[in-house]
């Protein structure tokens, strides 16, 4: 009966997400819990000099800001419905897509939410009072991404409810400590010290170092564009979302960068770690603080979470359309009908790298790193070939004007490489990208001899 229900709903109206949504889709999938504590990644790498760290953001954010400029212009022409997955077919090919869908689909999504879920689970059991054994967290991880599963199958619409339910309320403590911290003087209970301009003699390795910590904050804003086939006028919705959430973000980031400084000593900050997030919002909120602050960091992930669920299954349901994956006759959904065989797949797919991740956790595999941190230098390199396009349709004179097919897309390209080199600081880059590459070269030749038997 659910299920009737769900596809008749859905099939009366499948453009269920307006300008709002698709702006709190990118948002809401780019802020989660990784500013809160990267901020005194960020201030130890730049050695407590505030001023630089600013610089990381807003350099960080290029590859973010001109890289949905750049993209928006790919959306604009797009007739079809598959996000970035779709640009690439259009400009390099249907194999060209195809490699770059087997990346995404397999390493990707899966690897980015499953860490996410764990996370989510770690935060929900604090917020209880639970304590848990690994294996007990992983158990309400694989619950969680079930019930996000399921708010998917039975309502699209309440599936994007909560997702700009979910990027409101983590939104509202950043600002809150932004605006205190901005306001607060020398003089009140606070200890605020203005470090904004100490410590100029950082060099230039602090501001690379630093740009580790920064990367992974800064992704998951190509998601959005793989719902474009359920958004109201996507041609002009869908470019108006990227030009406007990355600044909204960067911008959010930057305030509570510095406030958050003002509200606290930078080396207080450095000296605590993770726990001086919990020691700010103690001292704005009592002991009740910290409560709230778990509150709000569990329905952050669960967004953030549900955000990679919408498009993971989308994604999964576009490649079976184009036949461009193996099992694509079992996951393919018509599209003008929820995708639920997409949902229930990738769900499985991620409790796979759900398993991957406890294995490595269990084992202290991967010392301060996580699957979540396979694909995301990889896929900024990918993204260059289409910023690439973009400069190309400028110079065939489809795209007008300088700064929307030239400027735009060298900073994007720019932007990529900061966020590559960044990747270059962890230990374990080289497996990383060699595994990302083998999952290329094994969907090059799949797709290449799959062309070759059909013919």
């Amino acid at each position: 009966m659910i299920k009737i229900r769900c596809q008749d709903n859905y099939m009366k109206d499948n453009k269920n997400y307006g300008l709002f949504t698709t702006i709190s889709m990118i948002i809401g999938i780019v802020i989660g819990s990784g500013i809160i504590f990267k901020t005194g990644n960020v201030l130890k790498a730049t050695n407590g000099n505030v001023f630089l760290g600013v610089l990381v953001f807003v350099f960080a954010s290029l590859a973010i800001i001109f890289g949905s400029l750049t993209l928006s212009q790919l959306a604009l022409r797009s007739n079809e419905h598959g996000g970035i997955i779709s640009y690439t077919k259009e400009s390099y090919g249907k194999s060209a897509s195809g490699v770059l869908g087997w990346f995404i689909s397999l390493v990707y999504f899966p690897t980015i939410t499953a860490v996410l879920s764990w996370v989510s689970s770690v935060y929900l059991l604090m917020f209880l009072g639970i304590s848990a054994s690994l294996e007990f967290q992983i158990l309400v991880a694989i619950g969680l991404l079930i019930s996000l599963s399921l708010l998917n199958i039975i309502s699209a619409k309440a599936s994007g409810f909560f997702q700009n339910f979910a990027t409101i309320v983590k939104i509202i403590p950043l600002l809150l400590i932004a605006l205190i911290g901005f306001f607060s003087k020398s003089n009140e209970v606070l200890t605020v010290q203005n470090n904004f301009t100490s410590g100029l003699n950082a060099n230039v390795l602090m501001f690379l170092t630093a740009i580790g910590p920064i990367s992974f904050i800064f992704d998951g804003w190509t998601v959005s564009t793989t719902i474009s086939g359920e958004i109201k006028n996507p041609k002009k919705t869908l470019p108006i979302a990227l030009a406007i959430s990355p600044i909204l973000i960067l911008l959010i980031y930057i305030l509570y960068f510095v406030g958050v400084t003002k509200v606290m000593d930078v080396n207080e900050i450095i000296g605590l770690g993770n726990d001086y997030i919990y020691v700010a919002f103690s001292r704005l909120l009592g002991d009740f603080g910290s409560k709230v602050l778990l509150f709000i960091l569990v329905i952050s992930m669960l967004g953030t979470t549900n955000g990679l669920v919408l498009g993971f299954s989308r994604t999964l349901n576009h490649l079976s359309h184009e036949d461009l994956i193996f099992l694509s006759k079992k996951i393919k959904s018509p599209l003008n009908k929820l995708p639920i065989k997409a949902i229930i797949y990738s769900g499985f797919m991620t409790m796979f790298w759900l398993f991957i991740h406890y294995i490595t956790m269990k084992f202290k595999l991967l010392n301060h790193s996580d699957v979540s941190e396979i694909s995301i230098a990889t896929l900024y390199l990918l993204l260059i070939f289409l910023y690439v396009k973009v400069m190309s349709l400028a110079k065939a004179g489809e795209i007008k004007g300088f700064f929307k097919g030239y400027a735009f897309p060298i900073l994007a390209i720019i932007g990529s490489l900061i966020m590559f080199s960044g990747s270059l600081q962890n230990k374990y880059f080289l497996i990383y990208f060699g595994f990302s590459l083998l999952i290329l070269l094994i969907s090059y030749f799949y797709l290449k001899n799959k062309a070759k038997t059909e013919k």
